[in-house]
């Protein structure tokens, strides 16, 4: 959005997210966008190592 010259306020109003978000995120390069990507896809959840515990007791 910021190559199709949208103005950082309209991008944080358009996103519903912080002005200082798309800052942040602007002054990435794509290097460090795809890394950044990446991670978030392989997080692990505090309750990752207690799932079938908590399933059992649900079902």
């Amino acid at each position: 959005m910021h190559n199709q010259v949208y103005r950082i306020p309209a991008i944080a109003k358009k996103l519903d997210i912080s002005r200082n978000t798309v800052y942040k995120y602007v002054k990435k390069t794509l290097d460090e966008m795809v890394e950044w990507t990446a991670s978030t896809m392989t997080r692990r959840k505090k309750f990752d190592g207690h799932k079938e515990l908590i399933l059992h007791w649900l079902r």
